[in-house]
Order: C-alpha cells, then structure tokens, then sequence
C-alpha cells in the first residue's frame, strides 16, 4: 500500500494492512469466501462496566433521608428552605389524594408548574402514589399542551389545591422499580413529539453512577437550572436529595440570569453544576467570587467547546471537569469523560467511556460493531435503556433494536462516532436532520412540518447556524417559500 501515514492515527495503518493480509490468506485457504469480510477484522470486546445494582423506587433515597435527618434543607427556592421533614409530608398527602383521583401504577399525570418548592413536591407526590409525571412546561403553546397530554390521557390536576398540606400522610402503596416514573416528550422528525417512558431503576442506576465516581453527598447542593421537560432536572431533583443534600432553584426570571446564579451559589453555598455547556459559558463570562464553593461542573447535552475548558478552569480551580453524553432514551447519562489535559489533536472534548451497567457501541449499516478509529452509529445498551416511545410501537420497534449476535437491546442514537485507542468514543454529529441548541434536541423536520401547515407557505427548510464569533452556539432559522397568491 502506498500510504501518506501522517493522514491516520498512529497504528491504524498497520491494523488496516494486517486485516487486508488475514482477509487473503482466509480467501487463499478456502475459508473466506462463504463469510463476510469482517471475519478477518478484530473487534475489540465492548462489556458494560458491571457494577452491583439493587433497584429501588427514584424516591426511595429521599425518603431515608426524611427519615434520618428530616429538619435538614431539601429545596432552596425563593420563598425560603424546605426541609425533608415537611417535603416528605406534603408530597405524601399529595400522593395520596392522587390516588384517590385515579393515578397509579403506569397512569401519567402532568406536571406544570415553574421552578419552585410546589414544583419538587409535585414531582416526588406523582411517583409517590406510583404514577409516572408528564413534565410541562408552563409557557407551552396551548395546542402543544393539549396535544402532549391527549397522546398519554395524562390526568390534569389543580396543583396548588393538592400541595396545600392539609391532611395526614395516608398509607400509600410500595411502588415497583420496574413501573414507569416518567414520561419526556422530545421532537420528532415527522412534525409529532415522542415520548420517552423510563422506569424508576433505569434512571436510579445512572443517578447512584454518578454519586459514587464523585462522592456527592449530604454536604453537596446543585443549582437546579434545567427545565422540567429537560431529563437533566431528573438528576437535580432525585440525586442530590437521595444522599441528604439540596436542591437550590432559582425564579423562573432568574433562569437565564448568570448573576442572579452567581448569587444563589454564593449564598447558599452550592458544590454542583449541572447543566448544557452554553449555560456554563455565561457563568464563566460573568464570573463568581474567588471564594465559590463550586467543586464539580457536570457538562451535558451539547459539544463542549475546547475554549470553554481554561474558562471554567480560570473560574473554578479547584473544581472537576466531567464531560456526560447520553439520550434521554438512555435514562439522563450513559458516558462520561473527566476533562484532564486538552489534546491539541482533539476538535472538541472526548465523548467518552460507559457509566456502570451501560453499553455503547458503535455499529456500521449491517448493526456490526466497528473496530477502533472507524465510524458508525452510536448505540446505548444497558440498565438505563427506556422502554420505549409512549403509544408508537412502531417508532420504538425503529429506534430499538435486538443485536442478533449478543441478544443485547440497544437504543439507535443517530449519532456518529468512533471509538479511538483505549475505549474512548469521539462523537462526529449526526446521521439525520436532528441537531442540538442549547442541550436541546430539535428535528428540523419538525419544525418544517410544522410550517408548512400554515395556508399561506407551499415549502419550508429549517437550519441550525452559528451564531455570530461563536461557532459552536447554534440559533435556528428556518426559510419559506410562500404560496403565490391568487
């Protein structure tokens, strides 16, 4: 082979030429030619990192800690602290009058009120009584809404009615790991949203991953940032409450307010970030005290600028980098990547290896794994994997598939990847139309079909672009062609 080797990766020259060499001596001895080609490749083994697991309810955690210690702070929000004592009772009262109203096991109640104690109470009352919660943003359009609550028959509720505390904790049912805790709706390709349904021990696997690589504790407090409707929220509130610690959450008018946030963790003393890259850049461009309690930024969701990194180190010192990926079909995270030294080879920070109990592939057209440095689609495997889209079989039965040779089921992310030297993955984009804007994922056909309903557009194409001096901030626009009058 005539091969300009400074083009490949050191290596994978040589592993290319030895597969091209045990290819021909499988043809020259009869073997090779009744198989497939990638008989003469070698794959590397990709096991799960296998970790014990005794699933329990989201909520259990939480409420060995209201047992335990039940004057302690559970949620900081504006109105002042709540402790788990009297977290625990609201949302039991709660639970239980849902009860009465129909909810249980596998029924979907919505949720839609901003960020707030309320908020965290209903949440922890809807999977209390053994429901799964439909998190709805309250500044939805109302069609969406409705549309959004007809596709699970989700029960809409008064909540403050529910949360006004009146009442004793009546005796509520045990709730199986295995039932249904949410149900988070993400865009669809065809103009309809999907909704992803994950049980109680999928994410609760991810979540106790989390706490044990990084010693969170009843010491710890997260600024909870995300939206309800964003599976990251799924972190903030069953994470830090399940091992004693708070959950801090600003108004509604302070969400996308980097000092109003440099406030909240200053005074009250928050050690975890967890949110979208682009959110961590606004922090860093505000800047904190020197004196920040902040030990641990969770990056997710989008790329990780190379720049953004000596950013958050000058802001943060002390503090550790981790990079997380995943799908919210995966249950929040399923890859991690601590951020050490950058790589001037690398164009963004690594993707990473698996969480415990999860499995990342990458796969080729056939569903075969790839071997290093070669790309594919990314695909999630494990503990954490959904159950699937919520009434659409035949979407789920597209987007999860059953590998013929492992058994394994597996979640298709058309995502693009490769896995590089020593089991770290490379995330290369997408295969389809889907992109991200800030932690979001967007189908622009979505946004197309959506348009072109409207009597007055005959065609319509949307695009994700960069913002202006930021190339990886993405802003969409979307262009029309209108149809002729007369």
């Amino acid at each position: 082979w005539d091969v300009v080797e400074a083009l490949f990766p050191a290596g994978v020259v040589g592993s290319m030429f030895a597969a091209y060499g045990r290819l021909l001596e499988r043809l020259a001895s009869g073997e090779g030619w009744s198989g497939g080609v990638d008989a003469a490749v070698a794959v590397p083994p990709r096991p799960a990192p296998a970790v014990a697991f005794a699933p329990e309810p989201l909520f259990a955690g939480f409420l060995r800690q209201a047992s335990q210690a039940p004057e302690r702070p559970a949620v900081i929000d504006g109105a002042g602290a709540m402790s788990f004592g009297e977290l625990a009772r609201i949302s039991g009262v709660a639970a239980g009058r849902l009860l009465a109203l129909g909810a249980g096991p596998e029924r979907v109640v919505a949720v839609d009120l901003p960020k707030s104690w309320q908020q965290a109470a209903a949440t922890l009352g809807v999977v209390r009584s053994g429901a799964a919660y439909l998190p709805l943003d309250p500044s939805l359009p109302p069609a969406r809404r409705t549309a959004l609550v007809a596709a699970t028959n989700a029960l809409e509720l008064d909540w403050p009615a529910l949360l006004d505390g009146q009442g004793e904790v009546p005796d509520l049912p045990s709730v199986d790991p295995a039932s249904l805790a949410y149900v988070i709706f993400t865009s669809g390709s065809t103009g309809q949203p999907k909704g992803v349904m994950v049980e109680h021990g999928a994410a609760l696997n991810t979540i106790l991953d989390i706490h044990r690589r990084w010693q969170v504790g009843r010491d710890d407090r997260v600024l909870g940032l995300s939206a309800l409707n964003f599976d990251l929220s799924v972190y903030d509130l069953f994470g830090l409450p399940g091992v004693g610690g708070a959950l801090v959450l600003p108004d509604e008018a302070e969400r996308r307010d980097p000092a109003a946030w440099a406030e909240l963790i200053t005074r009250h003393r928050v050690t975890l970030w967890n949110t979208v890259p682009a959110l961590a850049a606004m922090l860093a461009e505000h800047g904190l005290p020197a004196d920040h309690p902040l030990r641990l930024f969770l990056l997710s969701g989008d790329w990780i600028p190379l720049e953004l990194v000596p950013k958050l180190r000058a802001l943060a010192p002390k503090a550790e980098l981790v990079s997380l990926g995943g799908a919210t079909e995966a249950s929040i995270w399923s890859i991690f990547h601590p951020i050490g030294e950058l790589d001037p080879a690398w164009s963004s920070v690594p993707y990473g290896k698996p969480l415990a109990n999860q499995v990342m592939q990458v796969v080729n057209s056939r569903g075969q794994p790839c071997p290093d440095w070669v790309v594919g689609e990314i695909e999630i495997g494990g503990i954490g994997l959904a159950r699937g889209y919520f009434g659409d079989p035949a979407r789920t039965n597209e987007r999860f598939r059953t590998d013929p040779l492992t058994g394994e089921r597996r979640y298709r992310t058309g995502d693009l990847g490769r896995f590089r030297e020593g089991g770290l993955i490379e995330f290369l984009g997408r295969e389809d139309f889907q992109v991200k804007v800030q932690g979001h994922r967007i189908e622009l056909g979505e946004i197309e079909a959506q348009l072109i309903q409207h009597p007055a557009v005959r065609q319509a194409v949307a695009a994700a672009l960069p913002a202006p001096g930021q190339p990886h901030a993405k802003t969409l626009h979307a262009f029309v062609v209108p149809e002729e009058a007369g």
